[in-house]
């Protein structure tokens, strides 16, 4: 979601100077050239903030807040880098309780889920926090939503081509999904194993490691990197179902990318994952490792019925678009007062 589909459901939108659009471009490769810098001049009705503001301080923020006419509030995702500290950069892990310190002087949190909702209640209470921010639970939406989900299916009669999209990171959880494929594929269960998203360096070159060497054994898995929108729906319609067995997650989106294009999950009962799951066509384990994995994937290749009865239940789940979450989003902010903060 980008700050131009929030602002198509605000009263005002501000028109970009090139010198500010260069800004916030180059920000993105060099933080610093974005430090104090902030809105550009004028009254704005209220603020959306649905990205960790790094190189903020309480201060700038207070400052921010006296050029809106209404409320403030900031998106919320997860409490990874302080449950799971070894999930997590050193820098993620070591700047972040300054991020929840930052949230308490909005007016309002979006919690992208009921999980990191209560994360962040019980953080707040164990750490004392005294008038904290309103916490509501607004789920995001997925630009995937399609009709046509159904379409185009990797059935029976094609080797089965399974999807995992996800940072390739420690907590995604490759390391036990690429040893359980190598035990089903050393008892001659034949599918092809596909793997989108970006390389963490922090954490995922011990998984590039195994799959480099499974590429060698000539073993059908590849790594397509990070992809755009229009391949990434491609290769949800190709793939015959999707895996998605994370240590923890605040939300899940690639779940419900795959399920509203018709195609089942394999996910963990893990964080925010058994939420996504609860409305069907999740084959849902609570033991993320290899052999719990494998049964899985091993079952949903060779019962059909199974299999039928999950892609039913995505066809009868309801999802959400991006426009509908940035209405959501808006018409709670606007909803709210201006609080007092100390």
């Amino acid at each position: 979601m980008d700050s131009s589909t929030v602002a198509r459901y605000t009263n005002h939108r501000h028109k970009w100077s090139l010198g500010e659009a260069a800004l916030g471009m180059f920000s993105r490769l060099f933080p610093r050239l974005a430090e104090h810098t902030g809105l550009p001049e004028g009254k704005f009705d209220g603020l959306v903030v649905a990205e960790k503001l790094e190189n903020r301080t309480a201060k700038e923020i207070q400052m921010l807040r006296t050029r809106l006419s209404g409320a403030s509030i900031a998106v919320f995702h997860d409490l990874i880098p302080i449950k799971f500290p070894e999930h997590a950069t050193r820098r993620s892990a070591a700047e972040f309780p300054r991020y929840l310190e930052l949230l308490q002087h909005y007016d309002g949190v979006a919690a992208v889920s009921e999980s990191s909702k209560q994360d962040l209640l019980d953080y707040w209470a164990t750490n004392r926090v005294r008038n904290p921010p309103p916490v509501e639970t607004i789920s995001p939406g997925t630009g995937l939503v399609s009709l046509e989900r159904v379409e185009g299916s990797n059935g029976a009669a094609e080797k089965p081509r399974l999807l995992m999209v996800a940072t390739i990171e420690k907590r995604k959880n490759h390391m036990a999904v690429l040893e359980a494929c190598e035990r089903l594929w050393a008892q001659g269960i034949d599918f092809e194993l596909t793997l989108a998203g970006r390389l963490s360096k922090d954490t995922g070159r011990d998984v590039l490691k195994t799959l480099r060497t499974l590429e060698g054994k000539n073993r059908p898995v590849s790594w397509v990197g990070h992809v755009g929108d229009n391949e990434l729906k491609q290769l949800y319609q190709r793939c015959r179902f999707t895996l998605h067995p994370s240590l923890y997650e605040g939300f899940g989106l690639p779940v419900l990318e795959s399920l509203s294009c018709g195609r089942p999950c394999i996910v963990t009962d893990r964080g925010a994952l058994a939420q996504v799951a609860r409305d069907g066509g999740c084959y849902v384990v609570s033991d993320p490792e290899p052999n719990a994995l494998a049964g899985a994937i091993r079952e949903l290749l060779l019962d059909p019925a199974l299999y039928e009865r999950l892609v039913g239940e995505c066809r009868e789940r309801k999802f959400k678009r991006w426009d509908d979450y940035c209405k959501e989003l808006t018409t709670w902010r606007g909803s709210l007062k201006k609080r007092a903060i100390d």
